[in-house]
């Protein structure tokens, strides 16, 4: 019998803005190793959240499920930059001095696995974020951590 060949996970963060997009001033961002590091060190046991620094916090991407739900694979939450509620989750996207005061968005879940301890081990959500509560222009994104699909540019 033939060795199985090794499965390719990817880490990484796409981000594109349309024009005068606050958060990636309106281009494309393309972060991962082996020049940035992505880390995701906050435990969950829940596993309603999933937070992600790249380079130690340059910059921050965090998700959460809608109040008492966990986030689950195939689902597509919208979601603010506040508090989680009855169907609304948290989307916070931000770096290199760059944020939303108030945002809106939607983020879909395509692969998500914690560990014992509720460390993620697997993610793959692709996201919009837009600022000013939805009057801001888009931003689009993608996020693979250790990820079955490759890292690719989505188109708006």
């Amino acid at each position: 019998m033939a060795p199985s060949a090794a499965v390719q996970r990817t880490t990484g963060v796409y981000l594109d803005g349309e024009p005068n997009e606050e958060v990636s001033a309106g281009d494309q961002w393309i972060l991962g190793p082996p020049d940035h590091s992505i880390t995701a060190p906050e435990a969950d046991p829940s596993h309603a959240s999933a937070t992600f620094y790249v380079d130690g916090g340059t910059w921050i991407l965090r998700f959460v499920a809608p109040s008492g739900e966990a986030l689950a694979e195939g689902t597509t939450y919208q979601a603010t930059n506040g508090v989680p509620t009855q169907g609304v989750g948290v989307l916070w996207v931000g770096g290199d001095g760059r944020g939303c005061a108030r945002a809106t968005g939607a983020l879909t879940v395509h692969e998500v696995q914690f560990d014992g301890s509720g460390l993620l081990v697997h993610f793959d959500a692709d996201f919009t974020q837009q600022c000013d509560d939805g009057r801001d222009a888009v931003l689009f994104g993608s996020l693979r951590f250790a990820a079955l699909r490759p890292l690719r540019a989505l188109t708006a």
